[in-house]
């Protein structure tokens, strides 16, 4: 829990600097709270960089020592009894939980039913966006589908099917989590502005297994967007990139075939089913990045999510399912969410060099402000 402090001056008796308030029983700012709880949960043992234990703690050095951090956390009374999602081995999770303990009330509804009734609304409102732009669009080029109206990826619809995808996904992106609204509105910007980009990848992948059952033609942009793997020429306008469009191709090239390399091996030894997609879109929300400054309440808010997903899926492989044993099953969906952490990270830096090496995006503020 956190308190306000009535002193204007106080500092974080770990890392020295500027806190107004107290975390887990002492006066300490939140990215030190965050890192002692982590190291709690996690029970990870850092070693010392130095050997001697006795580093100097800064905020924002990424060279401080984890050891030493941790170890003056204990020290200035750090005590941490909050929830805890203890890392374990996947089928010691499965196995650990109880249908009649601690389960979310079968009289309402589900949060994977809450989750999947919320993402396919998501998709048909987008759907309906972009057809609307599409069909209205000269040099728009249908692609063959039986049962889909999809398109040749342009570029120009590209960034205005991202715009709408933002706009759209901030609805759901609270149906999973309605609590978010109690929270300042900062920091639910800071939140979605972490999940929106695990959301799109998740999005695009299960969408283009869906559509194509393969990743060897198409991958899907959008809802009604592909882009053909085939033609890296059409993934840009003509006069993009200058002197340099050639290196910039070749780099996109590069980021789709590791992107693929990342990702396509576990989703298609997972076979997902939808429901298993919905409790991955509720998983992949709790894994945070561990540089954000988060409150804890929120992290609170995102340990039930997490629990509720996991107590859900279980009841779906024991009575839909009819599976005694689930532990395979939600293991490939642990290995996803650990695929699409990397993949997230890739995005990253690719769309940071995009816009600072050769200059895209220059007028897309709202890209520039959800993504870098």
């Amino acid at each position: 829990l956190s308190f306000p402090m009535s002193t204007d001056n106080a500092i974080c008796r770990v890392c020295s600097t500027p806190s107004n308030s107290t975390h887990f029983g002492i006066q300490a700012c939140r990215a030190c709270a965050s890192f002692f709880k982590r190291t709690v949960i996690s029970g990870r043992k850092y070693p010392c960089r130095s050997g001697l234990r006795r580093c100097e703690i800064a905020k924002y050095d990424k060279f401080t020592c984890r050891r030493c951090r941790y170890d003056k956390c204990v020290a200035a009374g750090m005590v941490y009894e909050g929830l805890m999602r203890v890392g374990k081995k996947v089928n010691e999770q499965a196995q650990e939980f109880h249908p009649d303990t601690n389960l979310p009330s079968t009289s309402k509804e589900s949060l994977l039913d809450r989750i999947g009734k919320a993402y396919e609304q998501n998709i048909a409102k987008r759907q309906e966006r972009e057809l609307t732009v599409l069909r209205q669009c000269s040099d728009a080029k249908r692609i063959p589908h039986l049962t889909q109206e999809l398109y040749s990826c342009n570029p120009d619809f590209l960034i205005a099917s991202i715009n709408m995808t933002i706009q759209e996904s901030w609805s759901f992106f609270h149906s999973v989590g309605p609590s978010f609204k109690e929270l300042v509105y900062q920091e639910q910007m800071d939140l979605y502005r972490f999940y929106l980009p695990i959301f799109t990848v998740v999005d695009s992948y299960i969408r283009t297994w869906k559509l194509w059952e393969s990743f060897d033609t198409y991958s899907m942009c959008s809802v009604s967007v592909c882009m053909d793997l085939h033609a890296p020429d059409t993934w840009l306008n003509e006069k993009e990139g200058g002197c340099n469009r050639d290196a910039l191709l070749d780099s996109m090239s590069v980021y789709v075939r590791d992107q693929m390399a990342i990702l396509v091996p576990s989703l298609k030894k997972a076979k997902m089913t939808d429901r298993e997609v919905y409790g991955l879109l509720a998983l992949m929300l709790c894994e945070i990045d561990m540089k954000m400054d988060v409150s804890e309440r929120l992290l609170s808010q995102l340990d039930s999510i997490r629990s509720e997903a996991l107590h859900d899926l279980q009841r779906y492989y024991k009575e839909e399912l009819g599976l005694s044993d689930f532990s395979a099953r939600l293991g490939n969906l642990m290995t996803i969410c650990h695929a699409v952490r990397e993949c997230n990270s890739h995005f990253q830096s690719f769309f940071r060099m995009q816009v600072t090496l050769f200059d895209l995006w220059k007028a897309e503020t709202q890209l520039k402000e959800m993504f870098l």
